[in-house]
């Protein structure tokens, strides 16, 4: 079969074709080159089979080149722009698959043609003009073939058209002459062995009983048609057979394992109403790679223990039998309840058993329950679980099962067993809660970097269900990349040195996290310098939770005033105040001037902290978000005195928002601030701090300069600024705290003449002298 050779013709015709349409100008087929890799071929070479083989090897580009009347062009195509221009896939490996597939069906097709002319009867051959073959050197139907040899025997031909003379004519007159086979074997001869058709549920006989001389009369006259074709497909004769002559089965067998996806029909029978459907698929598993999975089915919970027990017998190891995970569960969880693991078997038939079971990845559950040899075939090759009951079965004492006590007191091929299939030594171990992974400290990283180099994944269970005693002060003696395992059971000194070690290598991941958090103290280790640079590390990263942190570095026992606020990172920063507080870092105007306005969260809280805050205060240069902080949010009484001492060192910043959080407090605490202050809360904080410059005001209204109240009732606009002169409006101010002494102050100088209190309106209606 030469795909390539079979297209060649085609493809370069068509390839001709895109080529020639591809030139601008009319050019004549010879006034065409192509080239590949350098190599020219000419018009007529691109439909042979050697320049497509020469193509396809490499699928390199194709150069082709017109050469017309006043030039030449040239183009250079690749491979996918010919595929595009061609319109399909070029693939030599692709057709081989196609042709091959139809050649395949072309064979099927004239098998069954053959099958179909080999059983059919004389009358139908006769009708089926269609179907011709060579006779005498002639392709002809049988029809003709049978014109010819009749000749003028008219009647035989009618006879034949017509079905009354057949191939059972023959059987009646010649080979049974006086019935001497029963009406029953004839009866199937006709209707199942001579048509080769399938008769799965034909009963033998005359009774209920089955006649098995008639099975073997029709073994007799028809052996090789009945156990070479499909008629052997009957549950009687199977059932026969299977008692008498298993082994006249082994081709029949065989061919339904071949032919059992497409054709099961058989198979489900026999099994569902057979007498000896265990010993049918005790054959057929040696055979069919899909036996186990029909069994079992999508129903694993419902499996048939004695039928599948039976494929397990009679499995051969050439085999890779199919299989899903649920199935092969099935299987693994049945084990023990197979005769195939629990009755002796014959040492090869043992050997076959394992060795299938291991392709199938199916292991022990119980080694007690499995006599010799097959016991000695499963732990030869590994097969059983580490289960509680083997480990014990293998040792014989709990003081064994600890994998270093396994790693020295057994060989290793145990042990290395055990490692690679920890998972289920760990749930074997759940079962004697008592025993340890690891019982001797001095083993733990000899025995972890064991555990890590098979299933690294599964070290920190094996370091948490270590002996107590079990803990890893040095790293040096562990694998570097089962660090964090360690760390994530809580299985290393949390000292400055393995902590610093585990951080340089590692920084903050979630297990480093977790693991501090959890344990909340490290041990100083001596070293002052080196603790410092951890704590810095500590309180920079981003990783921990700032109570976490705090635990932390209180436990390093740090020298008072040993951090600098220039090491801590924006991060650190929220912790300034419980630092400065503790004494970690100095208190002073430093610690402040590190925070952007930002972080006037971070600020609200030093300033609450720090106890000489008031007094640095003044040296720093404190923004209008600084001060609105100590104006409006609840610092310490001190600092918020401070500032109203020493506003006009502030005032150009100090904002609205500022000036009237200051003068609501100031007003609210019943502060005595000097006029001048008064002026510059109420030019800064606007009419919208009016309220609290009044009560101020009215507070001192009786002392205070005139000309500095006017300025200030100015300065908080309408309807306060209306009470500055005289008039001939009566404005109407609310009624406040410290607004009735205003106005008798601004009375007392003749601006305002009187005033009256309206109650339901809150409001003062004031007359004004006139100009």
């Amino acid at each position: 079969m030469d795909a390539i050779a079979a297209r060649s013709d085609r493809l370069g015709a068509r390839l001709q074709e895109v080529l020639i349409a591809r030139s601008q100008t009319v050019v004549k087929p010879g006034n065409v080159q192509l080239a590949i890799g350098g190599v020219a071929h000419n018009w007529t070479e691109v439909r042979s089979p050697e320049f497509w083989r020469t193509y396809l090897a490499d699928e390199p580009e194709i150069t082709v080149t017109y050469q017309l009347p006043y030039q030449i062009e040239s183009a250079s195509l690749a491979f996918e722009k010919i595929q595009t221009l061609l319109g399909e896939k070029l693939s030599a490996d692709a057709w081989t698959d196609s042709d091959g597939g139809e050649l395949r069906t072309e064979i099927s097709e004239a098998v069954s043609t053959q099958r179909e002319a080999a059983h059919a009867s004389m009358s139908d051959s006769l009708a089926q003009t269609e179907k011709r073959f060579v006779y005498a050197g002639v392709d002809q139907s049988f029809a003709n073939v049978a014109s010819h040899l009749l000749g003028s025997a008219g009647l035989v031909r009618e006879l034949l058209d017509r079905g009354f003379v057949d191939e059972n004519f023959t059987l009646y007159v010649t080979q049974f002459p006086g019935q001497s086979i029963s009406a029953s074997a004839m009866n199937y001869i006709i209707k199942a062995v001579q048509p080769d058709a399938m008769d799965i549920d034909y009963h033998f006989g005359a009774t209920e009983e089955v006649a098995t001389g008639d099975i073997d009369a029709v073994l007799d006259a028809e052996s090789a048609r009945v156990l070479g074709g499909q008629s052997i497909y009957n549950i009687e004769i199977f059932d026969h057979l299977l008692a008498t002559r298993p082994s006249k089965l082994s081709d029949p067998i065989r061919r339904l394992a071949a032919n059992a996806e497409s054709h099961p029909e058989f198979i489900a029978a026999y099994i569902s109403s057979g007498q000896y459907s265990a010993s049918f698929v005790r054959l057929l598993s040696a055979h069919w790679p899909s036996v186990f999975e029909y069994l079992i089915g999508q129903d694993p919970d419902s499996l048939d223990v004695a039928l599948v027990g039976a494929a397990l017998e009679g499995v051969s190891p050439a085999l890779a039998y199919k299989l899903s995970e649920p199935q092969r569960d099935a299987i693994a969880g049945n084990l023990a309840n197979f005769e195939a693991m629990t009755e002796p078997q014959a040492p090869d038939r043992a050997r076959s058993i394992a060795r299938t079971l291991s392709r199938m990845g199916i292991v022990s559950v119980d080694l007690s329950l499995t006599p010799a040899p097959m016991r000695e075939e499963l732990v030869a090759r590994s097969l059983y679980e580490p289960t509680l009951a083997n480990l014990r079965a293998i040792f014989g004492s709990d003081d064994l099962l600890p994998l270093d006590a396994i790693k020295e007191s057994r060989a290793e091929d145990v042990y290395i067993h055990v490692i690679s299939h920890m998972r289920d030594y760990l749930l074997a171990l759940d079962e004697a809660p008592e025993v340890r992974t690891i019982a001797q400290a001095e083993n733990f990283a000899v025995v972890l970097n064991d555990v890590g180099s098979a299933v690294p994944e599964l070290v920190a269970e094996v370091a948490g269900r270590a002996d107590p005693d079990c803990a890893l002060g040095d790293l040096e003696t562990l694998n570097t990349a089962l660090w964090p395992s360690v760390a994530a059971a809580h299985r290393l000194l949390l000292t400055r040195a393995t902590v610093s070690t585990y951080i340089a290598e590692y920084g903050f991941d979630e297990v480093t996290v977790e693991w501090l958090t959890s344990a909340g103290s490290i041990a100083p280790d001596g070293d002052s310098a080196e603790t410092l640079s951890l704590a810095l590390e500590i309180l920079n990263t981003d990783q921990l939770a700032d109570d976490a942190k705090l635990r932390l570095i209180e436990t390093l026992d740090l020298q008072a005033g040993s951090i600098a606020v220039d090491d801590l990172s924006a991060t650190a920063h929220p912790l300034l105040p419980v630092l400065v507080r503790n004494g970690s870092v100095t208190d002073d105007s430093d610690a402040y001037a590190c925070l952007t306005d930002e972080e006037w969260e971070t600020k609200e809280a030093l300033i609450t902290a720090s106890v000489e805050f008031p007094e640095y205060m003044l040296s720093l240069a404190m923004s209008t978000t600084d001060l609105w902080i100590i104006s409006a949010r609840p610092v310490p009484e001190p600092v918020k005195n401070a500032l109203l001492d020493n506003l006009t060192t502030f005032n150009d910043d100090l904002g609205p928002r500022g000036a009237g959080a200051l003068a609501s407090w100031a007003a609210a605490e019943a502060k005595d601030p000097s006029p001048e202050a008064v002026l510059t809360l109420a030019k800064e904080g606007g009419p919208a701090s009016a309220p609290s410059i009044v009560a101020l005001l009215g507070a001192q209204a009786s002392s205070i300069d005139i000309d500095l109240l006017k300025a200030a009732l100015n300065a908080i606009g309408d309807p306060y600024e209306r009470l500055t002169k005289r008039g001939w409006e009566r404005p109407k101010v609310p009624d406040t705290v410290g607004m009735e002494a205003v106005l008798l102050r601004l009375r007392s100088v003749d601006i305002v003449s009187k005033f009256k209190r309206h109650e339901k309106k809150r409001v003062f209606e004031v007359s004004k002298r006139r100009p």
